[in-house]
């Protein structure tokens, strides 16, 4: 896959209805956690694709546990 289908995969679990954070957590926190990574990738001197992966893939367990797990998210 590329990392553009991995963010259309990314963006679309976060769209799916048992995601905890709801649909905004894509652009208020996936997007800005890659903006990020790649400034220090490109800082750092770091492989940016896989750099970009890891920020796209970082948060997506939570995209798929429903807010009914007790002691895990509200």
């Amino acid at each position: 896959m590329t990392t553009e289908e991995i963010r259309e995969y990314v963006f679309n679990e976060c769209n799916n209805s048992k995601n905890a954070f709801g649909p905004a957590f894509f652009e208020q926190h996936l997007s800005v956690v890659v903006g990020y990574a790649k400034k220090l990738s490109e800082a750092m001197g770091a492989d940016l694709e896989i750099v970009e992966l890891a920020g796209w893939l970082h948060a997506l367990p939570p995209c798929r546990v429903s807010r009914r797990c007790p002691g895990i998210l509200p």
